[in-house]
């Protein structure tokens, strides 16, 4: 049986070192390049958590004109946070009014609190919506 493909017996010795040699070249190559690539992977990493950061300590812009007077109004002393009571001084609906309560409620800027049934909903501000204001400069 003749075969043309050459064992590793019928390579000459100086050809395996040659091939190994730049078996090794490419290995240092790729565990540079390995490197290199870990090193940017650590400092993406880094400007992204920072950037998370910056982008948590951001006001909502988004917010409804009505939601940012219904904030100011809870954050105000004295004042009864009900929904008549909102829609004494705001020119709405009381439906346009809850929607818009709700919104701040699952924002997590304000939450509400209804302890019975005969009892009206109350709202009161949470920590999200006080530092809303104060970044705003409205308390």
């Amino acid at each position: 049986m003749t075969t043309n493909s050459k064992t590793a017996k019928d390579i000459p010795l100086s050809a395996n070192l040659k091939e190994k040699s730049t078996m090794e070249a490419k290995m240092a190559s790729l565990e540079t390049e390995n490197a290199i690539l870990r090193d940017d992977l650590r400092k993406a990493n880094i400007e992204m958590r920072k950037l998370k950061s910056q982008i948590a300590g951001l006001p909502h812009i988004d917010l409804h004109e009505t939601e940012v007077k219904l904030l100011r109004l809870i954050a105000k002393p004295g004042f009864q946070p009900y929904v008549q009571e909102f829609e004494s001084v705001l020119p709405l609906e009381q439906e346009r009014i809850k929607y818009h309560l709700q919104n701040l409620v699952d924002l997590q800027y304000i939450s509400s609190n209804r302890t019975t049934r005969t009892v009206p909903e109350r709202y009161e501000l949470e920590q999200k919506g006080r530092d809303y204001l104060v970044q705003n400069k409205w308390i």
